[in-house]
């Protein structure tokens, strides 16, 4: 009876072992670059802020779909994400914040598989701070992209 149990025992672990996801290290997607390459006067130390916080929400994103993970057969991809342009607007006590990002999807050669493009616009009234709502428009321009993100890694990848 013993041994009926340890063998159950192990084959019930064997399979839990076999079905644990990929380790950390084995990404399936990278990305490659974020910068802010819109056109302007831009500090140098702004634009690495938005870079990184590009960079945080790209990761964010792809950890919440699940795309950030390795599966067998399916090859590893690199992510270059950029800021195109912004666009400030103040009228009366309202500020408007707009974003343009590409990101573009290749594979580990390099070679470019899919280019996407998203947009987002914040508006605050009052005092605001203009590099808070330029965060917060980056956030929201790529959570508005998941969809399309997703569609396009799983796409490249078949």
């Amino acid at each position: 009876m013993r041994c009926l149990a340890m063998i159950l025992a192990l084959a019930v672990t064997g399979h839990l072992a076999a079905a644990a996801p990929a380790r950390r290290g084995d990404a399936g997607v990278t990305i490659w670059s974020s910068s802010d390459a819109s056109p302007g006067k831009l500090d140098p130390h702004v634009r690495q802020r938005h870079g990184e916080i590009l960079r945080r929400a790209l990761l964010d994103v792809l950890h919440r779909s699940g795309v950030e993970g390795r599966h067998a057969g399916i090859p590893r991809r690199q992510i270059d994400v950029s800021i195109t342009a912004w666009r400030v607007t103040s009228a009366a006590s309202r500020i408007d914040v707009s974003t343009v990002l590409r990101v573009v999807i290749s594979d580990e050669q390099g070679k470019m598989l899919s280019i996407l493009t998203g947009r987002a616009r914040v508006s605050a009234a009052g005092q605001t701070e203009i590099a808070g709502l330029r965060e917060q428009a980056l956030a929201e321009a790529v959570d508005g992209m998941t969809i399309s993100l997703r569609s396009q890694l799983d796409r490249a990848a078949s």
